[in-house]
């Protein structure tokens, strides 16, 4: 008897179990192996054809890998009603509208301007109901303005237990300026290793002599937790001379599939 089974980097299932004794041609090999390559559609057994697409495998990733957590979470602010030329509504910055770099709409951009004249860390972010894992944030500026509208130096904080702490190894692409570049509307990837929390927000001393912020868009990234997906074989049947069925009853999750020769006599 051989075991069949297909293997991918996303799932591993077995494919077949076959109580006959396979006949391969050399390029078709790979499948007295263990190996399936996905170009393999059928088997030769005793002169009768067995056709694979009968029995179709469903094979999807574990997980997402990195999603988007923007829109989960709450916004969150230290100024949350500005009095400055920016959109005053908070969701502007996460409407899904990326202004073009060096775009003078102010209407697209929120920002926290409020006539203020001491440099207080300002901050603005997401918080969310649960747990999640971060890993991500790409944070596109809005508007420089002749007393602010940026960062003096810009870092990335997590709430973990009702406190907010600072992102280590954090790196910013590009290298975040911290001062007025005359750039509107320019995008910061910022990367970190994995860490959880139920907030996260950008945070830094704001600049020019009114001390502001602006963005543009803030979009958080992070680990999918999702539980992984199940593979899937189907349908489950006759054809071609073979019927099949799972080898442990109805059980499409833990169980091989069973090929049974109907035309002949093994």
């Amino acid at each position: 008897m051989t075991n069949l089974s297909y293997s991918s980097a996303s799932c591993a299932k077995t494919f077949g179990y076959l109580p006959v004794k396979l006949s391969l041609s050399s390029s078709l090999a790979l499948a007295l192996h263990g190996k399936i390559p996905n170009s393999f559609r059928s088997i030769t057994t005793r002169s009768v054809l067995v056709s694979l697409a009968l029995f179709s495998l469903s094979c999807l990733p574990a997980h997402a890998g990195t999603i988007e957590l923007t829109s989960q979470g709450s916004i969150v602010a230290r100024v949350t009603n500005p009095t400055g030329g920016g959109n005053h509504n908070l969701e502007v910055i996460r409407d899904g509208d990326k202004p073009p770099v060096g775009n003078q709409d102010s209407s697209r951009q929120w920002d926290s301007y409020i006539g203020n004249i001491t440099a207080t860390p300002d901050w603005v972010g997401y918080q969310y109901t649960s747990t999640k894992t971060f890993n991500q944030v790409i944070f596109q500026e809005g508007k420089h303005f002749g007393d602010g509208g940026w960062f003096n130096g810009l870092t990335v904080q997590v709430l973990q237990s009702g406190t907010w702490v600072n992102v280590p190894n954090v790196t910013a692409t590009p290298t975040y300026p911290g001062a007025n570049n005359n750039v509107t509307y320019e995008s910061y990837t910022l990367n970190f290793p994995a860490i959880s929390g139920d907030g996260i927000r950008v945070y830094g001393v704001p600049g020019g002599s009114a001390y502001f912020i602006s963005v543009g868009e803030l979009q958080v990234f992070g680990i999918d937790s999702t539980p992984a997906p199940t593979p899937t074989v189907s349908p489950i049947g006759t054809g071609n001379g073979l019927k099949a069925s799972y080898r442990n009853g109805t059980d499409a999750v833990n169980s091989p599939i069973v090929l049974t020769r109907t035309d002949a006599k093994i």
